[in-house]
């Protein structure tokens, strides 16, 4: 089983190594090379760029969320803190108390 383990761990150096090597050789082709290196540079810039908008899109969602559930919160706490308050009855002579056409004092 030992023996098992050491020849394939020895067979995934070996295709490891052949990978590296045919890599090496297809962008350093002098032919060719330079455009494939110039199209993996520009996948490679490309790739990053749709990431970096990616994070910036989430992130601003992410913080949008956030800001709605406080708003929300604060909603709910300030709902709650005027249900509990007690209710102070206004003065008899206030303006509050007296409706348009309702002269109680006459």
């Amino acid at each position: 089983m030992n023996q098992d383990s050491t020849d394939v761990s020895r067979m995934k150096w070996v295709l490891g190594g052949a990978a590296v090597g045919a890599l090496t050789m297809f962008l350093l082709d002098p032919d060719k090379g330079n455009r494939r290196r110039a199209q993996a540079r520009d996948k490679m810039y490309s790739a990053a760029v749709k990431t970096r908008k990616r994070v910036d899109a989430k992130s601003r969602d992410l913080a949008n969320r956030a800001e709605g559930l406080r708003a929300e919160a604060r909603h709910l706490f300030s709902s709650k803190a005027k249900e509990s308050r007690p209710t102070e009855a206004p003065a008899e002579g206030s303006a509050a108390n007296s409706t348009p056409g309702n002269n109680s004092q006459q």
